[in-house]
């Protein structure tokens, strides 16, 4: 993920007694003293610049949208149905997973209650032992199964909502488009989450 750096040009300092930050320089407007407090004279106030004609203080905002893409893929359509999907494939392992370690439990307690100097306990603890090292296997190959299952089904997706995200953000003149959550606070009109999502579906040639 990129990162957008925006350095700003430092802005000079107006103190209480008119004086610019850092320079030790008296300012234009001397600070006032005992006579023009006693004869009524105020300090005369620093002189503003004003905007120039047109000038919009939002400009910088109206450049940049910002999206949370796995929102966005997620609503789709096509990621609805890679979600179910997933959820099936992980209902389907963790009922396995599950059953093999209640079976370990049981087995376990059936050891406990054998002598354990008994070469019956000593073969069936052994046993237990490598079945026990074959759950841990079974389970951390799924997580890989799931992970790659999941790539394979949202990848696809990813690709295609960039390509509508680009088109949004044409639509809407934006030069960047930032992951929302690298913009703790951003304008809410400048979200393309939803926009894109619709944009998706409404792009699916099934549809037309």
């Amino acid at each position: 993920m990129r990162w957008l750096v925006i350095q700003l040009a430092p802005l000079a300092f107006v103190s209480a007694l008119g004086c610019a930050s850092g320079k030790g320089q008296p300012a234009s407007n001397p600070a006032p003293t005992g006579d023009d407090i006693a004869s009524g004279d105020s300090p005369r106030a620093p002189q503003l610049r004003p905007a120039s004609p047109g000038y919009d203080p939002d400009a910088f905002w109206k450049t940049i949208g910002v999206v949370d893409m796995q929102a966005a893929v997620l609503s789709t359509e096509d990621g609805l149905r890679a979600q179910a999907e997933l959820k099936v494939l992980f209902e389907n392992r963790q009922r396995e997973l599950d059953d093999r370690q209640r079976a370990l439990a049981t087995e376990q307690q059936a050891i406990q209650k054998l002598n354990p100097a008994s070469d019956q306990a000593k073969r069936r603890a052994a046993d237990w032992q490598a079945k026990a090292n074959a759950l841990q296997a079974a389970f951390q190959g799924f997580q890989t199964e799931l992970k790659e299952r999941e790539a394979a089904l949202t990848a696809p997706i990813v690709q295609k909502m960039q390509r509508v995200l680009r088109d949004v953000a044409a639509q809407r003149r934006f030069k960047f488009v930032i992951e929302k959550q690298a913009v703790p606070l951003s304008p809410p009109e400048n979200d393309l989450t939803a926009e894109v999502s619709r944009a998706y579906d409404a792009a699916d040639p099934a549809k037309k």
